[in-house]
């Protein structure tokens, strides 16, 4: 967990980047060797420290993921507990609606869908801080 973000901050100081794109980041924890309430458990320091990076060094984190399991879940569930806005984004046959679950300032109730080929979302939802 240390060398996640020891080298996304090594990335950060050298590229300078102000937006990060984190896909897969429960995959990494939940389909490895590891026993899965240890990923857990070491998942955790990686979400605190992703937010503290973006509070300290200005950076806007974009994170995205989908939940299949209770472990799975409970690393999300840290994901989201992190972030500052939460959306949900579902497949309507013609369509693709997002549904706004967490932000800073409004209570999460605000819809939204756009045609299929204006973007698209291959996971439930999208995260960023």
């Amino acid at each position: 967990s240390s060398l996640v973000i020891e080298k996304l901050e090594d990335a950060l100081k050298e590229w300078g980047a102000r937006l990060v794109v984190v896909t897969g980041l429960a995959f990494i924890f939940m389909h490895s060797d590891i026993p899965q309430r240890e990923a857990v458990k070491l998942f955790e320091p990686v979400a605190e420290e992703l937010e503290n990076l973006s509070k300290r060094d200005q950076v806007f984190f974009l994170a995205s993921g989908f939940s299949s399991g209770v472990e799975e879940s409970e690393i999300l569930s840290k994901l989201i507990s992190v972030a500052d806005v939460v959306l949900e984004a579902r497949d309507r046959e013609q369509s693709i609606g997002v549904k706004l679950e967490k932000h800073p300032s409004n209570p999460p109730s605000k819809d939204c869908s756009s045609s299929p080929n204006t973007w698209s979302c291959s996971t439930r939802r999208v995260w960023w801080r």
